[in-house]
């Protein structure tokens, strides 16, 4: 038997750092990141890394519902301190999720309401 979870917005920091061409979007606090080829694009594709990583982990029996973040690695300390020396983005981003997702996908949205890049 399921049990329901309760599902959340999740309000993730991110740290963008450009490589060459291209830009990488990294979790302050949990050990995610994506790359694009634009900030935008980064981000994109750093929501659906996080949402991956809980899916997977519900599926697997790994998520508990109460802390659904409890099973993500916890990112290096040197992307808080980037996230503290970087440059203040001035919009934030959200990712609303579809509706009628199985009950173990506790995730109803993403956004970064605090957003910095680090050059």
């Amino acid at each position: 038997m399921k049990t329901a979870t309760k599902q959340e917005t999740f309000d993730l920091r991110v740290v963008f750092l450009q490589e060459g061409s291209r830009w990488t979007a990294q979790g302050v606090e949990f050990d995610i990141n994506a790359s694009g080829r634009t900030i935008q694009e980064a981000q994109q594709e750093f929501f659906w890394a996080f949402i991956a990583a809980i899916v997977v982990r519900a599926e697997r029996g790994l998520l508990d519902p109460m802390r659904p973040t409890a099973s993500l690695p916890k990112a290096p300390a040197i992307f808080a301190e980037h996230f503290a020396e970087g440059e203040p983005l001035k919009e934030a981003a959200r990712y609303d999720l579809p509706g009628g997702l199985p009950e173990a996908h506790v995730i109803r949205s993403v956004k970064s309401s605090e957003r910095r890049i680090y050059q």
